[in-house]
């Protein structure tokens, strides 16, 4: 549907690959954050600022943005950041499939243009694996990283 819609133009299409791409990556990934924030706001709605904004009669609304919101940032950013390499090593993985993003280079391709000449010229396909390592582990201690600066239970 997408190369047929857009194949007319390359950068148009470029553009709907990876609009597709994000929008599949989204799609599989959200339950995970969905069901973290869920089960944040069931523990947050059991404490007591949020019953005693309830028992003297403050909105729904206000309550959910001014109480529960603010609560919910941090374990939202955190959960962010640690599925960032998940989603990086999943854009390489498709893109050295062929079914990633179209027309920009990416590390997937650039493993999967490389691979004829590991034969003879191996760092020429090592480079752009261990580039897809180092920043799939680099990616991973920011998010550690992010979500010891958000726990209030380390010591800093």
């Amino acid at each position: 549907i997408i190369t047929a819609r857009f194949a007319t133009e390359p950068q148009a299409l470029a553009r709907a690959s990876l609009f597709a791409l994000v929008t599949v990556l989204v799609v599989f990934g959200w339950m995970g954050l969905a069901r973290l924030i869920r089960g944040q706001v069931l523990s947050l709605r059991e404490r007591e600022f949020v019953q005693a904004a309830q028992v003297i009669g403050v909105p729904t609304r206000r309550i959910l943005f001014k109480e529960l919101l603010p609560n919910l940032i941090a374990p939202i950013v955190v959960s962010v950041s640690l599925s960032l390499p998940g989603y990086v090593a999943a854009e390489a993985g498709l893109s050295y499939l062929g079914i990633g993003v179209t027309g920009t280079p990416s590390l997937g391709q650039t493993i999967l243009r490389a691979q004829p000449f590991y034969q003879n010229y191996p760092l020429f396909l090592w480079a752009p694996v261990v580039a897809v390592m180092v920043l799939v582990v680099s990616l991973n201690l920011l998010g550690d990283s992010v979500r010891d600066a958000f726990d209030p239970k380390t010591r800093r």
